[in-house]
């Protein structure tokens, strides 16, 4: 019986042993792709001043439970006019803006501020960009006190935000 021999590319130990360096190319082009694409997180260069933020936010905290605060937001449905109508156990001056801070929970690039403005009797109003889906945590808060909630995109219209959790 005559040998015949097949050519090398009809040989699948050939490509077998060509795949695995071929896989490993494609592999460091995409980490390369990532590595220029995505955003690198900022590394702490004082974690002295950071402590002592941490701990005007925790005063912060704990003033919001004092007073008894909660805020109820409206979110648009796409994109528009937010509304949040906050409320106190005890008398408070509102103040004559609040800010609005949606923080991306992965990415600090994408995190968002917004002013909002008193109407009156605690509600206030502010327009917002359509949001981008995902998780976010959510900050309303003043010089003297914050409410803290997480919000997910799409979800609800409504996030209720108390200072007792």
């Amino acid at each position: 019986m005559p040998h015949s021999e097949k050519p090398w590319y009809r040989e699948p130990m050939v490509w077998m042993l060509i795949s695995i360096p071929g896989l490993t190319v494609v592999a460091a082009l995409v980490t390369i792709y990532l590595a220029i694409v995505t955003e690198d997180g900022l590394v702490e260069d004082d974690y002295y001043k950071s402590g002592k933020e941490i701990n005007q936010l925790l005063r912060r905290d704990r003033q919001a439970s004092r007073l008894g605060l909660q805020a109820r937001i409206v979110f648009p449905k796409l994109e528009g006019e937010l509304l949040v109508y906050s409320t106190s156990r005890i008398p408070v001056q509102w103040p004559d803006v609040l800010v609005l801070r949606l923080l991306h929970v992965l990415k600090s690039g994408r995190d968002l501020r917004f002013d909002l403005r008193h109407r009156g009797n605690g509600e206030y109003h502010g327009r917002v960009p359509r949001i981008q889906s995902g998780k976010w945590y959510i900050q309303l808060e003043t010089d003297s006190w914050r409410l803290l909630g997480t919000k997910m995109v799409p979800g609800g219209l409504d996030l209720r935000l108390g200072a007792d959790g």
